[in-house]
């Protein structure tokens, strides 16, 4: 049995400093971002824990984290103690207390945020396939000339990406499980905002960035991402294991810049890949979406760490990251709103950290999926289920 009291508790917390946070004059950011507050999906929907000032949303972690002896799971206690140290960080951050950049975004994900030192391999890889398809030369002007070549009319994106939610959606329910009772997602466009692709769970809808060209295999990543087997997908997982009893109530929550992100972000990021449905276009298209991510690490590290300019930032994006121009202007937008810079590191780390859990697992792979989208996880807490399910451990 999941550990009810404690799960409600914790929702009850965090939804207290969600309203703490949209209470309180913040810096200017990006709207869109900005109305998300602390928590994107709440579909726990209970009473938040009144709060007068961060604070008391210290004192009330503190009191939780003194009941923690009461969890006998390990997995589920590391994950707690992850989780409330990082909502410890928010509330200390909102509160003024003064903690690096770097350490800061650590302790909110759950991991160690570093420079990512193989930038020069994930280049040489996609320079490889791009070459074996005939563009040669700087390996961002190559990956852009590719991706313009195959980049969809405006005409079908909303199409093609309708097809490939159906197909994706069936692929993953055959694989790991059926999830009945939620319409297929729906597709909007959408124009002017600070993020690729969206997942409105509420909405039932994928939100696509259609001021930026998608290739097939880039939309074909992006529907695995934000659809299925990613955010709707492990959203509904979580939903319906709740709502039946089987997941504490915290699993009912979608909160911003904790242990649990760069999972989340990381299911969706290794979608291809767990469905064994990638061509070979589509494993550069990965290839290309990894190494891209990656550099969004050292590029919010040189925005906040080293005090580059955003325009500093932008061109290493577009060079070091072979992006698109369009691309690398909203990755800057969301490195630049206040609350969402340290999220960035959610994704080519949890992207590792989700793909590493995935080649260390030594039980049958259904299990693996429904301990990885059936528990709340932060990424240490996920290396102990794995070490857990490895007899020579």
């Amino acid at each position: 049995m999941p550990d009810t009291s404690l799960g409600q508790e914790l929702c009850a917390l965090v939804l207290g400093m969600d309203w703490l946070y949209r209470s309180r004059p913040r810096p200017p950011g990006e709207a869109t971002l900005a109305g998300e507050g602390l928590v994107p999906v709440d579909l726990w929907r209970g009473q938040p824990l009144p709060l007068a000032a961060w604070s008391a949303a210290i004192e009330a972690v503190d009191a939780l984290r003194a009941r923690l002896a009461e969890v006998s799971d390990p997995v589920r206690r590391a994950f707690l103690e992850d989780t409330l140290l990082s909502l410890e960080t928010t509330a200390r951050w909102q509160r003024g207390d003064p903690l690096p950049f770097r350490a800061r975004a650590s302790r909110l994900l759950g991991l160690d945020v570093a420079p990512v030192g193989d930038l020069p391999c994930l280049r040489s890889r996609v320079a490889d396939g791009l070459a074996a398809r005939g563009y040669v030369g700087s390996v961002g002007e190559a990956a852009r000339c590719w991706e313009a070549d195959r980049a969809l009319p405006a005409d079908r994106l909303e199409r093609t990406a309708r097809r490939l939610l159906a197909e994706a959606r069936e692929r993953t329910e055959a694989q790991l499980k059926p999830l009945p009772g939620r319409p297929l997602m729906g597709v909007a466009l959408a124009h002017g905002v600070p993020w690729t692709g969206y997942c409105d769970y509420e909405a039932g809808l994928m939100r696509l960035n259609a001021d930026q060209p998608f290739a097939p295999e880039r939309l074909k990543l992006l529907v695995l991402h934000e659809g299925y087997p990613g955010h709707e997908y492990h959203l509904a997982w979580r939903e319906a294991d709740v709502r039946a009893g089987r997941l504490p109530a915290d699993a009912a929550l979608v909160i911003t810049n904790t242990p649990s992100s760069p999972l989340f972000e990381g299911i969706g990021d290794n979608g291809g890949p767990f469905l064994d449905w990638l061509d070979a276009d589509e494993h550069l298209g990965l290839a290309l979406s990894t190494l891209r991510s990656a550099a969004c690490v050292n590029a919010c590290l040189m925005l906040h760490e080293d005090d580059r300019s955003p325009e500093e930032t932008r061109a290493f994006l577009v060079e070091e990251g072979a992006a698109q121009r369009t691309w690398a202007d909203v990755r800057v937008r969301f490195m630049l709103d206040p609350l969402r810079s340290p999220f960035v590191f959610s994704y080519y780390l949890g992207y590792r950290a989700v793909a590493d859990a995935a080649a260390a697992w030594r039980g049958e792979r259904s299990a693996f999926f429904a301990c990885l989208l059936g528990q709340m996880h932060s990424p240490r807490s996920l290396r102990l289920a794995v070490a857990r399910e490895d007899p020579g451990q």
